[in-house]
């Protein structure tokens, strides 16, 4: 599966962040493919900001890409920012 096209900023934990987004996808019951996706967009949330420590993508926003149909998934392009969101459900935690 190919995956988003992200402009990075620092390479430091997007490991770390790629498992945390696909544990995260995991407890909710996800399949496997939406899953990978995930940890895809977490790992990308990680390598587009500087340092080790990048908010991740809202439920709603990761959602909405994790569904894009192949062609849409392979043609997304990431970049510094694109976490940034006004709103955020009630559940999620925000990074200082």
């Amino acid at each position: 599966m190919p995956s988003p096209h992200v402009h990075i900023a620092a390479a430091t934990g997007a490991g770390d962040a790629f498992a945390a987004g696909f544990l995260s996808a995991t407890l909710r019951g996800l399949p496997v493919r939406e899953r990978l996706r995930h940890g895809h967009l977490w790992a990308a949330a990680t390598l587009t900001a500087p340092g080790d420590l990048a908010a991740p993508p809202s439920r709603d926003i990761a959602d909405r890409l994790v569904a894009l149909d192949d062609a849409a998934w392979e043609k997304l392009r990431l970049g510094p920012g694109w976490t940034q969101a006004a709103e955020r459900a009630d559940e999620e935690g925000r990074t200082p």
